[in-house]
């Protein structure tokens, strides 16, 4: 499947649209005979306004020179008669808006484009009317709640007040909201709020992956279906004997996956990211439960492995093969005995054309570059279209661009509503290819794995205030390791958040 993304669009007053892209497009005021594929009904836009430009692993947006710009996370861009940078790159839930605040803050007239990075859960728009000024509203994500993404302040009364929330409450003047201790932090127009922010026509409030749009007198958000395919990892401990002594792992490791997430495994020597992954696969059982689509993984084991795909970081590969028999043989001995030898054979050829290995299909495994052969192993696995995927360390040995294409092979896969959980020791260079990191570290006190950090790539930066996946490494590390010896303090921080 080609990288799908998604542009949620709201011209004034019109109902929210949502444009699935998959290509450079370009965007501009909506003209009849207009040559272009995104047309906004905004005074303010240019017929061609700005450029959506498909890369190899995401997108860019281009302001084209327009004569009022764009603003980006609510900073200006770019215009006509301004220097500097006109383009970004695009993260999930970043937002456009082509606007002349000379006009004031009426939504009548600006355009909102709001970039969503993938294909997303099955969603509609829901309207919440705002007529009500006296009345206060509980705002959350259905990650954190599993249920509605707003509730009326009225209605929890006598009941147990949401652990974590937003509150969307007019002060008099206007309809602000105040962040209260959520999991994944509140952004109004892409920027991480810490304090109460009052609302303007066509503030866009985003809270994990659930989208509220402020309009004058209503709020309107994308209310998300329970997801399938689902991980849930409940790991109370992990213990291994030795010397006739219990010798403790790992600890209280509670974390949800989403699937379509890219995730990285991070920390330190010793932080027990093998012992994690191998517990999460069943390979070696952990004192917990572990959950995919809601079937206990430990308990139905011999029916999930076959859904479970392994790469370790040394290959096991025949030298003497060809790539063409190495991916037969697994499809043979892998897929199930139901599977005819035309349906193998699909399978083959869309897992070679997937890892990009249409060309060597004759060459010898021998004869194979290290990419090539770490594309060959990932394939091997593949084959069968495991719904979850770990690698270990599967760009070790690989320069930065062959790095990159590994990755990006992986980012495809994982496109394709799977869960794949990497652990790589050169993470900054692919970051941005990655959903979501792990972040596991030793204490200090205990000697014992425990959970640091589960969140997006830039919200771990900020919680560990760092500019680099390598600088919470670093911090994770004992000073003997070349590491400052912070653990304790990030896992104490991190469990003082989860139990709020």
């Amino acid at each position: 499947m080609a990288y799908a993304a998604k542009l949620i669009i709201c011209c004034g007053q019109e109902e929210v649209e949502q444009i699935p892209v998959s290509e450079t497009v370009f965007i501009g005021r909506r003209k009849k005979g207009s040559p272009v594929e995104v047309q906004v009904d905004c005074p303010f836009a240019a017929e061609m306004h700005g450029k959506l430009i498909k890369e190899e692993c995401g997108y860019t947006y281009r302001d084209l020179g327009s004569e009022y710009g764009t603003y980006y996370n609510g900073g200006k861009i770019g215009s006509r008669y301004t220097e500097g940078n006109h383009h970004v790159k695009l993260s999930d839930g970043d937002v456009l808006k082509i606007d002349n605040p000379q006009f004031g803050t009426g939504d009548d007239r600006a355009v909102v484009i709001i970039f969503r990075g993938r294909e997303e859960d099955k969603c509609e728009w829901k309207v919440l009317e705002l007529e009500d000024k006296d009345a206060s509203f509980f705002l959350s994500c259905r990650e954190e709640t599993g249920g509605e993404e707003i509730q009326e302040e009225q209605s929890a009364e006598g009941g147990e007040l949401p652990k974590r929330f937003a509150l969307l409450k007019h002060d008099g003047h206007r309809w602000t909201v105040t962040e209260h201790n959520t999991k994944y932090g509140i952004y109004v127009n892409g920027q991480l709020i810490k304090e109460r922010q009052g609302l303007n026509p066509l503030d866009v409030v985003r809270i994990g992956k659930t989208l509220f749009l402020y309009r004058s007198g209503r709020l309107e958000y994308n209310h998300h279906e329970a997801s399938g395919n689902r991980l849930t990892i409940h790991i109370e401990e992990r213990s291994v004997w030795k010397m006739f002594r219990r010798q403790l792992l790992l600890k209280d490791i509670d974390l949800t996956v989403e699937p379509g997430a890219m995730v990285l495994v991070l920390g330190g020597s010793g932080a027990g990211k093998t012992t994690f992954v191998n517990a999460v696969m069943g390979y070696e059982k952990a004192r917990g439960t572990i959950t995919k689509d809601g079937v206990d993984v430990y308990k139905n084991y011999n029916r999930m492995k076959y859904d479970i795909g392994f790469v370790p970081q040394q290959d096991w590969l025949r030298l003497e093969d060809s790539v063409i028999e190495t991916l037969e043989n697994a499809a043979e001995i892998k897929l199930p005995e139901r599977v005819t030898a035309a349906e193998r054979k699909g399978r083959v050829e869309e897992v070679l054309a997937l890892m990009g290995l249409e060309r060597e299909r004759d060459s010898l495994v021998g004869k194979l570059s290290g990419g090539q052969r770490k594309r060959l192993s990932i394939a091997v696995e593949y084959i069968v279209d495991p719904s979850l995927f770990f690698l270990d360390e599967p760009d070790s040995g690989l320069d930065g661009i062959m790095a990159r294409h590994l990755m990006a092979c992986l980012r495809e896969i994982a496109d394709n509503n799977k869960i794949i959980l990497v652990i790589t020791h050169s993470p900054d260079r692919i970051i941005d290819l990655f959903d979501k990191v792990i972040v596991l570290a030793k204490g200090k006190e205990d000697n014992v794995g425990h959970l640091a950090f589960y969140g997006s790539p830039r919200e771990a930066k900020e919680f560990f205030e760092t500019d680099s996946m390598e600088g919470i490494v670093r911090k994770m590390n004992r000073e003997d390791e070349g590491g400052e010896g912070l653990s304790d303090i990030y896992i104490e921080k991190y469990r003082q958040i989860e139990e709020i």
